[in-house]
């Protein structure tokens, strides 16, 4: 029901339900600043994830963190 939620798709009065009574976490490792507090945080999800890259967006740095499925160590970018 979160992807339809996300889609814009019609939802049930039972996903409105569920949705309204659960807690979705969302990480964004990014150095702009987003404040999800700031209005329906599905809506700047979505306009953050559909935001047009630009050429000032190749200067910022990237990291990735993860679990090593051998032996389950972190992972990481330096």
């Amino acid at each position: 029901m979160i992807e339809k939620k996300y889609y814009k798709r019609e939802l049930t009065e039972q996903d409105e339900a569920i949705l309204a009574n659960s807690t979705i976490h969302f990480q964004i490792s990014d150095t702009k600043q987003v404040d999800l507090q700031d209005g329906d945080p599905f809506e700047i999800i979505r306009h953050y994830m559909t935001t047009p890259i630009t050429k000032e967006d190749f200067l910022r740095p990237i990291w990735f963190t993860g679990v090593d499925l051998k032996d389950g160590y972190m992972v990481y970018t330096p």
